[in-house]
């Protein structure tokens, strides 16, 4: 094979690598009254496909739910009575979502995925696995790992590993 061949291989490789990692967030479905904010003071209702940048704020009602696709192609699902920011930090590859309230479900797909989903009171680093994490009005949180392990850190700065079928609560 000609060294111009393998160029061009490994060119088309690392553009189809690169085109994986998107840096919007993506309403896949959605029901009931969801909508995003930039500074959390006017609140615009989604639609479905609609892209969303990092640094939104997402808020589903009492009725809601909405399916988000993460930026590694991760899928979320988010509970009613839900509201949180999504960020993308780009260098790090590493979506992060800040849980003010509500509940999130996700499982990662078969690639590593660096994931972090901040809580009032506590900070769990996903790195590939099945996990929901909610937060309930007194600020007290909870996080369920389905599959896998994650590292929760609380505000004492201790990290505290977390394994397969494992739950752990934080109070307020």
């Amino acid at each position: 094979m000609s060294s111009f061949r393998v160029y061009i291989i490994a060119f088309i490789l690392i553009f189809i690598s690169n085109a994986a990692w998107s840096e919007e967030f993506k309403i896949i479905t959605f029901q009931g009254v969801v909508e995003t904010s930039t500074y959390q003071k006017i609140w615009n209702v989604i639609s479905q496909g609609q892209l969303l940048e990092s640094g939104s704020w997402l808020r589903t009602g009492p009725k809601a739910s909405a399916t988000i696709l993460l930026p590694n192609r991760t899928q979320t699902k988010v509970s009613r009575n839900a509201e949180f920011q999504l960020n993308f930090a780009a260098k790090e590859k590493e979506t992060q979502v800040k849980l003010k309230i509500g509940k999130i479900w996700s499982k990662t797909n078969k690639k590593p995925a660096k994931i972090s989903v901040k809580a009032p009171n506590a900070v769990a680093s996903i790195r590939g696995t099945e996990w929901v994490v909610e937060v309930l009005e007194d600020s007290s949180s909870s996080l369920a790992v389905l599959e896998g392990e994650i590292g929760l850190k609380g505000d004492d700065g201790v990290t505290k590993k977390i394994d397969n079928g494992q739950i752990a609560n934080v109070s307020s």
